[in-house]
């Protein structure tokens, strides 16, 4: 104990030795807690929100608690961001929502793509919070539900030989352990790591007008020569 008191300043002491927080530290703490968490839940921001919304489709965070039973999810990785500098701010909870709930009262893990920063794209701090998320899944025995809605591997992030060896940090990045169940649901346009976890899980379900693959349209467009809307190219009647 005494130990770890030497390496605690001494202002966070009081006369027998024991740890005191100030009042007015403590204070600043907390408005940045509440602060950060408030970014966080912001997600995209309200413009991009507004257009989800006018589209009917549901948010990353409406997504999860549509699914969970109320209040029983617990977010991990909430101040996530991008690790490039000058991404901090574009990047809330660096486009993946994810954490432990309840469905019927049975514990599981869920992850959600959050559309709204960056088309959910994969960063290597979305793909370590993915991976974490699969990693506890299986030490804990829970099953694992991924929401599917991204437009696949970030730039700059994978550029090059070392942005593609950056992503490769645990192999519960892109395969899984059999040890317990995983779903996943395919939202909306879901390229790259969702079609992954899509063709790892035991069970999909795809919603109409959805679609998946390695790479979006306008890659095949740029290879091809071919202009084909997503439907028809990567859409359930296809992937049926």
């Amino acid at each position: 104990m005494e130990s770890c008191l030497r390496s605690v300043p001494k202002r966070f002491r009081n006369g027998e030795g024991l740890l005191q927080c100030p009042a007015m530290a403590w204070d600043e703490r907390m408005k940045e807690f509440h602060a950060r968490r408030a970014t966080a839940r912001g997600m995209g921001g309200p413009e991009r929100l507004a257009r989800r919304r006018a589209a009917g489709a549901l948010n990353a965070r409406e997504r999860v608690a549509r699914l969970l039973d109320p209040d029983s999810f617990l977010e991990i990785g909430t101040f996530n961001t991008s690790d490039v500098p000058g991404m901090e701010a574009e990047t809330p909870a660096d486009s993946k929502v994810g954490g432990f709930g309840r469905i019927d009262g049975r514990p599981v893990v869920v992850c959600s793509n959050d559309f709204t920063v960056l088309a959910a794209t994969s960063s290597r701090g979305a793909s370590y919070k993915e991976a974490e998320l699969k990693r506890l899944a299986a030490r804990r025995g829970l099953p694992v539900v991924y929401l599917a809605e991204a437009g696949g591997a970030r730039m700059p992030d994978i550029m090059g030989s070392a942005g593609i060896a950056s992503f490769g940090h645990s192999t519960y990045y892109g395969t899984r352990r059999r040890r317990v169940p995983m779903v996943t649901a395919v939202l909306g346009q879901a390229y790259g790591l969702p079609t992954w976890n899509a063709c790892l899980s035991d069970f999909v379900v795809m919603l109409e007008g959805a679609s998946m693959a390695v790479s979006g349209p306008r890659v095949l467009e740029l290879a091809t020569g071919e202009k084909i809307s997503p439907e028809e190219s990567e859409g359930p009647l296809l992937i049926r």
